[in-house]
């Protein structure tokens, strides 16, 4: 997570899945979606759709989720939003501060403790 803040403090995006939220890809990965979200993180959530019949885009659910947690004006940035400013070359709009607690390291001779 910490290297994820860094890179979006540089710009970069992140985009959740959307099976990631509805826990189609586990519980473990759902809590680390769910968390980047909360941490003001994700940039868009997308449905990594590879077909209608073997993994559904879930886009629906997902977004029910998003705004059972944090609000319509939340999901609607992250389905909505910032998807169309995306493909409109425009700048990707975040709710907000990130949020997220670093870890605190001990270095000592170039390694990590």
């Amino acid at each position: 997570m910490d290297l994820l803040y860094d890179l979006v403090n540089l710009g970069c995006l992140i985009q959740v899945n959307s099976t990631s939220i509805t826990g189609y890809c586990g519980k473990k990965v759902m809590k680390t979606a769910m968390e980047l979200v909360s941490a003001n993180m994700a940039s868009i959530v997308a449905s990594d759709c590879h077909s209608n019949r073997y993994r559904s885009p879930g886009l629906s659910r997902a977004y029910g989720i998003i705004s059972k947690h944090f609000g319509v004006k939340k999901a609607e940035l992250l389905f909505k939003t910032n998807p169309s400013r995306i493909i409109e070359d425009r700048e990707v709009l975040l709710d907000g501060e990130l949020r997220l607690k670093r870890k605190k390291y001990l270095h000592i001779f170039g390694l990590q403790l």
